[in-house]
């Protein structure tokens, strides 16, 4: 049983990791969309540049197209936008920095407040049975 759900997982790896490979690169649709949600837009409050209605998202993804329709890599485009305006345009922070910080604060807060639950209930487990002793 345990041969055959091994089988079952791999074989399924495999199928998702060749019609990955299959799927060639992505249009420039789905590039300048995936960028697009990259980005925060500069007027409105943590949405995006693809869900923004506001005129200055519209003339962002103008840009986006016209640069990716002459053959800039995302990745480019997207330098020149924090070139502009900086970090802030980005919906999540880089892995640098002070963005390194706000990545990794929230699990080593997580995982201070584990140990210290974990030696308060280790603490109250030693008490019990000092207790009964």
């Amino acid at each position: 049983m345990r041969r055959r759900l091994i089988l079952v997982v791999v074989a399924v790896a495999l199928v998702l990791f060749v019609a990955h490979q299959l799927s060639g690169p992505p249009s420039r649709e789905e590039q300048a969309y995936r960028l697009e949600k990259r980005l925060r837009c500069p007027t409105c409050q943590g949405i995006s540049v693809a869900d923004s209605p506001s005129p200055i998202a519209r003339t962002i993804r103008r840009m986006i197209d016209s640069e990716l329709n002459a053959g800039r890599d995302p990745q480019a485009i997207e330098a020149d936008l924090v070139a502009t305006y900086g970090d802030w345009i980005l919906l999540e922070p880089p892995n640098r920095g002070l963005g390194l910080i706000v990545w990794w604060l929230p699990p080593l807060a997580m995982l201070i407040g584990l140990v210290l639950v974990g030696r308060r209930v280790w603490c109250w487990a030693d008490d019990g049975q000092q207790e009964e002793a």
